[in-house]
C-alpha cells in the first residue's frame, strides 16, 4: 500500500508527467492515461478484499447499463445497489451498526470513492437520459479514476469529461500563461505543505489545551477560526495544483471555490464553496426532490417543499462528507442553515417589499453584518469536522 496524497513525490511526479501524456495522439492518450489510473489506484490497496470490494463497487454500473441497454427497463436499481454498497464500503457505522451490528462495519481504505459515486450517478442519469450514444469502457474508467479529480474532485460531469478529453490539445507555449499556472501551482502547494499545516497543527494543539480544562478566549478563538481556515486553505490549494496541472496538460477542469468565507447567508456560501459538488446536488437531489413534492403532498405549498427540499439535500451533502455522526451534526446545521437563509430572505423581502428589499441589500452595513453571521456559523459547523463531539460541546460550554 502506498500513501497517495497531495504533497506526495509519487503524485507530485505524475502531475508533471501529464502534459506528456496528454499531447499524444487521442488512442495514446486513452490508454496510457489509464494505466497510469489503474496503477495509482491499485497502490492504494491495503489488501486483496477491499481491492475486490472497490473493482465490483467500479464496474456494476456498466455492466448494469450494458446488460439491459436494448431493454426499457429502470437504472434506478442500480443507483439504489450502488448507494447501499457506498455506505458499506465507506463505513457508516451510524447505519450499518444498529442494523447488523458494529463488528461488521467495514474498515477498507477507499481512495475518491465518494467521489466516485457521485460521478457513477452523473453517468447513469445522463445515459437513462438518452445524453450518452456510445459508451466506451476504458474512457467510463478514466472518468471516474483521473488522477486529477480522484483525491477530492472537483467533480466534472461525463460528458464533459469527455467532450474535453477527446479534444485535448496542447497549446502553443506562451510564457505568460505558462508561468501564470506555475505560480498557482506553487501557491497551492504553501497552502498545503506550509500555512495549512501550521494551521491545522495549532487547532489541535488549541483543541487539546481546551479539553484537558484551559479556559482561554484567546485558544478558543485561535480553534474556532484557525481549523476552518485550515479546511479552506487545503482544500482551495489541492484544487490549485491539480487545476493548473490539469491545464498544463491541455485538460480543463472546474473551479471549485470563489472567496467562500466573504458569503452573505449559507445559499450563498454553498454556491461559492465546492461549487461542482454544490451544483451536483442541486441538479440530482434538490430539484427532482423540490419537483416531486411540488406535484404531489405540497403541490399548494412551494415554499415548504423548498425549505424540505433544501434541508434534505445539505442534509446528504453533510454526511457525504464522513462516516461518523460528526457529520450527521455537520449535515443537519448546514441543511438548517440553508432553510434559515432562504426563510430570512423570504420574509425581509415581504416586510420590507421589493424596492425596499433592494436598497437593504445593498447597503454596506447589512452587508457587513450579514457576512460576520454566516462566517462564525461556518466555522462554527467546521469543528465537527475533526473533532470529538462531547469535547466540542463541552468547550462551547465552558467558554459561554
Amino acid at each position: 500500500m502506498i500513501d497517495i496524497s497531495i504533497d506526495s513525490f509519487l503524485f507530485i511526479l505524475i502531475l508533471l508527467s501529464a502534459p506528456l501524456i496528454m499531447c499524444r495522439t487521442n488512442h495514446f492518450r486513452t490508454w496510457s492515461f489509464f494505466l497510469i489510473n489503474a496503477l495509482i489506484y491499485c497502490l492504494t490497496f491495503s489488501h486483496t478484499t477491499s481491492f475486490i470490494f472497490c473493482i465490483i463497487f467500479i464496474l456494476f454500473p456498466y455492466i448494469y447499463i450494458m446488460l439491459w441497454r436494448h431493454k426499457n427497463i429502470t437504472l434506478v436499481p442500480c443507483i439504489s445497489i450502488q448507494v447501499l454498497f457506498f455506505i458499506y464500503l465507506k463505513g457508516y457505522s451510524w447505519i450499518i451498526g444498529p442494523i447488523v451490528g458494529y463488528q461488521h462495519i467495514n474498515t477498507f481504505q477507499t481512495l475518491g470513492i465518494s467521489y466516485i459515486l457521485f460521478r457513477q450517478i452523473d453517468f447513469i442519469l445522463q445515459y437513462q437520459a438518452g445524453k450518452i450514444e456510445k459508451i466506451h469502457f476504458i474512457l467510463y474508467l478514466n472518468y471516474l479514476l483521473s488522477f486529477w479529480t480522484l483525491l477530492s474532485g472537483p467533480i466534472q460531469r461525463y460528458r464533459d469529461f469527455i467532450q474535453n478529453f477527446d479534444s485535448t490539445q496542447v497549446s502553443e507555449f506562451n510564457w505568460e500563461k505558462h508561468l501564470k499556472l506555475f505560480h498557482r501551482i506553487a501557491n497551492g502547494l504553501i497552502k498545503i505543505v506550509i500555512i495549512s499545516y501550521f494551521l491545522k497543527n495549532q487547532s489541535d494543539k488549541a483543541f487539546a489545551a481546551l479539553s484537558s480544562g484551559e479556559d482561554s478566549l484567546l485558544l478558543f478563538l485561535y480553534w474556532l477560526y484557525g481549523y476552518p481556515l485550515y479546511v479552506y486553505l487545503n482544500f482551495s490549494g489541492y484544487c490549485d495544483v491539480v487545476i493548473a496541472s490539469a491545464e498544463y496538460a491541455g485538460f480543463k477542469i472546474p473551479e471549485n471555490f470563489d472567496r467562500p468565507y466573504l458569503s452573505r447567508n449559507m445559499i450563498e456560501f454553498w454556491n461559492r464553496w465546492h461549487i461542482t459538488l454544490s451544483q451536483w446536488v442541486r441538479d440530482f437531489i434538490y430539484q427532482p426532490l423540490f419537483k416531486k413534492l411540488l406535484t404531489s403532498i405540497l403541490k399548494n405549498n412551494p415554499l415548504l417543499s423548498q425549505y424540505i427540499s433544501l434541508f434534505i439535500t445539505f442534509f446528504i451533502v453533510g454526511i457525504w462528507h464522513g462516516t461518523t455522526i460528526n457529520f450527521v451534526i455537520f449535515g443537519l446545521l448546514h441543511g438548517l442553515g440553508m432553510v434559515m437563509s432562504l426563510i430570512y430572505k423570504n420574509v425581509t423581502k415581504k416586510i420590507l417589499g421589493k424596492k425596499n428589499f433592494k436598497t437593504y441589500s445593498n447597503h454596506k452595513g447589512i452587508q457587513i453584518i450579514e457576512i460576520v453571521i454566516c462566517l462564525h456559523f461556518v466555522c462554527f459547523t467546521f469543528l465537527f469536522f475533526e473533532y470529538d463531539i462531547i469535547s466540542v460541546f463541552n468547550i462551547l460550554g465552558d467558554i459561554w
